[in-house]
């Protein structure tokens, strides 16, 4: 997908995996060290990157963990 990237794109990346190069604004986003440092599940890495999306689309904290605990809670009634 790198040709779709231009100057305003984000990229969020693990600079523990790779450092790429660019256009884009780049977002170092440390996911596997995260995981390593809350002894996590790799599927994990996938509430690091809403939780860092999230965050960078200036969205509120409280807001996100009602909506996760949200999804969530439908998903234990199935």
């Amino acid at each position: 997908h790198e040709s779709r990237l231009h100057a305003e794109s984000v990229l969020m990346y693990d600079p523990g995996v790779f450092d790429p190069i660019t256009v884009a604004q780049k977002v170092p986003v440390p996911f596997q060290g995260l995981l390593n440092e809350l002894k996590a599940d790799k599927i994990m890495v996938n509430m690091i990157g809403l939780g860092a999306s999230f965050a960078l689309m200036g969205g509120k904290e409280e807001l996100l963990i009602e909506l996760i605990n949200d999804q969530f809670a439908r998903k234990g009634r199935e």
